[in-house]
């Protein structure tokens, strides 16, 4: 049976469309895409990256390839202090704020298939937010919130051309000293966390506008809240966040109408000596611990969000400092050493099991030739 291939690239926008018969011939591979299928002309999804900061005024783009390493990374001009990294799930679009100058980078794709500043950016965000923290943007890819240690959340609107307009009443005021935030799969949530508790926000779904769900819930105990530090769970509705001063991770419920927040049954659940990010897949939350230098993987029950640490775990992750998955299919590491010999700046690659268990990609660490700052994420 004959298969034909056409291939093409946008400068960085790769496209494959795969035309096969039936029988039994396998259709061309479709990179980090599960649609194509037998005797079907498919559009596989764009070149996915996995973005990270460094402390050099930029922000490094690894292509991930097919079988989950990356290649040499490109940069794009960033910012002087990174805080938060966010990349928004539909559109592609990629933020990143500037800790000590109080703006926020914002990059697009649109109409060149090149990642490139949005018109605009980057955006001032004022004085009054303080030190900007966390990212979040909405799954929708409609809205992108910016925490400031001073106590505000400031809210935008993203056009089709990547750039940002301000949210109606924004900023908004929140509890001081949040670093934190997370948007969920519907999103009609915000969730915001500082050192010692977490408020959940409700996302007016025209506006974008947030409007506080509740008081503050208190976290099991103090933690020197990092800006992965928070992560929700694709299906389900649970929120896990890394309490570091007691090396457990809170688990709790949201409501899907109201937002509000109720503790798992177990909760807090014991993790490690360091818990510094999180992220999460469709089975498995992962646990970064830069203490002892490890990845805990701890599966949730899709019925209660209960965590129990999966067979193997944990797994050598050394200096990892920030952590993010891409497709339920890959776990990357951003592991950072620039205090003393032997200096490190590099990306661990892991394939994720149907386990969840981690197994070390083939030409993992992947050497960035940038110093990194730790932040990371991936799409």
């Amino acid at each position: 049976m004959r298969k034909w291939v056409l291939s093409f690239s946008l400068i960085g926008l790769s496209v494959v469309f795969a035309l096969s018969g039936c029988g039994s011939s396998t259709p061309a591979p479709c990179p980090l895409s599960s649609s194509c299928t037998c005797g079907t002309p498919v559009a596989c999804q764009a070149q996915s990256y996995v973005f990270a900061t460094t402390n050099a005024r930029q922000v490094l783009l690894f292509p991930v390839e097919q079988n989950g390493g990356l290649g040499l990374p490109g940069s794009l001009p960033g910012p002087f202090l990174p805080g938060g990294i966010s990349v928004s799930t539909p559109s592609r679009e990629l933020f990143v704020a500037d800790h000590a100058q109080g703006t926020l980078y914002a990059f697009t794709t649109a109409g060149t298939g090149q990642y490139s500043a949005a018109p605009g950016s980057p955006y001032a965000l004022g004085s009054s937010t303080g030190f900007l923290e966390g990212v979040a943007t909405t799954s929708d890819g409609k809205f992108v919130y910016v925490i400031g240690l001073a106590g505000e959340i400031s809210g935008f609107s993203i056009a089709g051309d990547g750039s940002l307009t301000p949210i109606p009443s924004s900023p908004f005021p929140v509890a001081s000293e949040s670093l934190a935030a997370v948007t969920e799969a519907s999103t009609k949530f915000l969730f915001v966390v500082n050192s010692s508790s977490v408020t959940a926000f409700t996302i007016d779904s025209a506006s974008g506008a947030l409007l506080a769900a509740g008081p503050p819930v208190a976290l099991s105990g103090s933690s020197l809240a990092g800006i992965e530090m928070a992560a929700t769970t694709p299906t389900g509705n649970f929120l896990y966040i890394g309490v570091n001063g007691t090396n457990h991770v809170d688990a709790f419920s949201f409501d899907a109408v109201s937002g509000a927040l109720t503790a798992v049954s177990g909760s807090p659940f014991l993790v490690g000596t360091g818990p510094a990010a999180l992220t999460v897949t469709g089975t498995t939350l992962y646990v970064l611990d830069n203490t002892n230098g490890t990845v805990s993987a701890l599966a949730w029950d899709k019925n209660t969000g209960a965590l129990s640490e999966i067979s193997g775990s944990p797994f050598s992750a050394p200096y990892g400092a920030g952590v993010a998955t891409l497709n339920g299919q890959y776990l990357y590491v951003t592991s950072v050493n620039n205090v003393f010999p032997p200096f490190v700046n590099e990306i661990l690659g892991y394939s994720i099991s149907s386990s969840g268990a981690l197994t070390p990609l083939g030409g993992s660490p992947y050497q960035a030739g940038a110093q990194l700052w730790g932040g990371i994420a991936a799409h």
